[in-house]
């Protein structure tokens, strides 16, 4: 999930969305791009709101991931660069790092799963077919 609006109104990852998110495998996506390119007070604003929905989402165990969010080169970050961003809205080290790391491969995986021919469902997968007699 990303709420990309620098209207911290419209930033709506609240307990409830944090609830659902935690019972269907989401994430919960940081776009630096904004930290970098907000000042002044529009940046303190996303800050105190990231920290917020960094603090729910730690509460229900949703995964965070944070990415770039770069459409221009100015915006692009090494990973390690973009963890320590996480500092800002309270996450320590080890949390930091899974948010571009351990986070990011579980979702590749999980997608590359449901691309696999014996994908059937969540948990649901074909092991051998079986011929009808």
């Amino acid at each position: 999930m990303n709420f990309p609006s620098l209207d911290y109104h419209k930033r709506f990852f609240d307990r409830a969305e944090a609830e659902l998110a935690s019972n269907s495998l989401a994430a919960l996506e940081i776009d630096v791009k904004l930290l970098l390119a907000l000042e002044g007070p529009a940046r303190i604003r996303l800050l105190s709101s990231l920290r917020r929905e960094a603090a729910i989402a730690k509460e229900f165990d949703v995964p965070l991931v944070v990415s770039s969010g770069a459409s221009e080169e100015r915006f692009m970050r090494m990973p390690k660069d973009m963890a320590s961003l996480t500092y800002l809205f309270g996450l320590n080290e080890a949390s930091a790092l899974k948010t571009v790391s351990a986070n990011v491969i579980a979702i590749v995986e999980r997608n590359r799963e449901k691309l696999s021919e014996r994908f059937v469902a969540p948990g649901i997968s074909i092991v051998k077919e079986g011929t009808d007699p």
